[in-house]
Order: structure tokens, then C-alpha cells, then sequence
């Protein structure tokens, strides 16, 4: 991806489908349409003075650099002007919306959220030890019926994020927000949280282990608090939300809660 005879591998990076003859089996003969890099200590100066300027040299359409530094905390993300040139690129309400690629955004305030870690990271190391230690002995048919719910709560996740522009990790009313009643909105009143419900519960089985099951409550948990806290806001904050808490009844599960 550089002009000159040296190569570069970023962290991740993004190819259209029309741009997609670029790709061999190990390397990408040509310029990729996005590039992300995350900086550590060590590559600081390289991601934001060298690959900044050997991307721009080389046609790179955008560049999207995050910090994870305790002392930083930062994204930039960078769009190659008509001149070849870096700009940057606004980014409305805490979230990025690529330009190259139509309907790919990222919330930056995920990137640092690191509330929920320490039960999650539970809940995947428990099922990883299970898997090397043969601890569960679940039948595969078990695992393939779990894969199908959790293909269902993504999907589920899907749907929220095309219906809902609104979307954020912070319990929050944007500017101009309107209460959303369509889609999965009028089966349940959260159904990103309904969504995340079947991926705790079944993802376990789907792993093959039952022993990260339990792990799965305290994250449920916090589900129910967050989602409550979530109500009273809302009622309070979004207009027109206690009529729509009138017309759909359920929460999170249909005729249960």
C-alpha cells in the first residue's frame, strides 16, 4: 500500500467489492479503500507521521488512527480530499460515519467502555478452559440448535442498528431524537437488549460448555438494572415515550416482561 518499494500491515483494513481483484492470496497488490491502525506506545510516531504520510501518498480514501492510551483516549479519522490530501473528517454525535463505505460507522464511545469487561472476559475465559479441559459434555446437535440463537440475537442486533440511527452505549437523548416504533421496536420496547438476552443464554452452548452458563447471570443482570435506569430516563427525557410505553407492553421478552 505504499508508493515506494516497502509494504505496510495495518491493523485492519477494508476493500470495496469492485476494488476486490486487488487481493491475493497472501498480500493486497493495490490500495486499500480504509485503513485502521490502533497506536501502542512503540508505534505512536510510525501510525501518525510515517503511514499517515505513506497512506496519503498512496491513494488510501480513508485513515482512521485510535489511541487507546489511558493518557489519550482519542480516534481521529482522516478522508483524502480531491487534492490528495488528508482532512479531517467530522464526526456527529461521538460517531463516525465512513464514506468510503456506505453504512459503516463506529461509536468511539465503545471503544473505551470498559464497565462490562471483567464479566465478560469471565464469561469467555470460562468457556475456552471448559473446551481445553473437557469439562462439559455437550452434544453437538446441542451446540448446532444454540449456534441458530445466536445467529438470531446478531440478527436481532441487526436489525436494531438499521432501525435506529439513536443507537449508543450511554443512556442518552440526542438532539431532534424521536421514540422509534418500528421494526423490532414494536415487538419490545429494548430489543438490543432482548437481542444481547438470547446471546448470554445460548452463546454458552453454542461454545459447547456449560459451565460459562452461570457467568451469563451477572451480565443479564446488569441488563435488567441498565434497562430499567434506561425507562426512567426516557420518560422523563423522550417526548412521546410514555405513549409508545402504552402501545408496546413488553421490555425485553413478549408476554413475559
Amino acid at each position: 500500500m505504499s508508493p515506494i518499494s516497502n509494504s505496510r500491515e495495518p491493523d485492519l483494513l477494508f476493500v470495496k467489492t469492485e476494488n476486490k481483484h486487488y487481493l491475493e492470496e497472501q498480500r493486497l497488490a493495490g490500495v486499500a479503500d480504509l485503513v485502521v491502525e490502533v497506536v501502542s506506545a512503540e508505534s505512536v510516531k510510525r501510525n501518525n507521521e510515517d503511514k499517515f504520510a505513506e497512506y496519503e501518498a498512496a491513494g488510501v480514501q480513508e485513515y482512521w488512527i485510535i489511541d487507546p492510551r489511558p493518557e489519550q483516549l482519542r480516534a481521529e479519522f482522516w478522508l483524502l480530499d480531491e487534492n490528495g490530501q488528508y482532512q479531517s473528517m467530522p464526526v456527529h454525535e461521538k460517531i463516525d460515519h465512513s464514506t468510503v463505505l456506505p453504512g459503516f460507522w463506529l461509536n468511539t464511545e465503545w471503544l473505551w467502555d470498559t464497565e462490562r469487561y471483567p464479566a465478560l472476559a469471565a464469561f469467555a475465559e470460562i468457556a475456552g478452559l471448559d473446551f481445553r479441559f473437557y469439562w462439559s459434555a455437550i452434544a453437538p446437535v446441542v451446540s448446532l440448535f444454540a449456534d441458530g440463537f445466536v445467529a438470531l440475537g446478531f440478527f436481532f442486533v441487526f436489525l436494531v442498528f438499521r432501525e435506529n440511527s439513536y443507537t449508543s452505549a450511554t443512556i442518552e437523548v440526542a438532539e431532534n431524537q424521536q421514540v422509534i416504533t418500528t421494526g423490532p421496536y414494536s415487538v419490545v420496547r429494548h430489543p438490543m437488549y432482548a437481542g444481547a438476552f438470547v446471546l448470554l443464554l445460548f452463546t454458552p452452548l453454542a461454545l459447547g460448555s456449560s459451565m460459562a452458563l452461570p457467568f451469563a447471570l451477572p451480565l443479564i443482570a446488569v441488563i435488567v438494572v441498565r434497562l430499567r435506569e434506561e425507562e426512567e430516563f426516557l420518560l422523563t427525557n423522550l417526548a412521546g415515550y410514555a405513549e409508545y410505553r402504552t402501545q408496546v407492553r413488553a421490555r425485553l421478552v413478549p408476554f413475559i416482561w
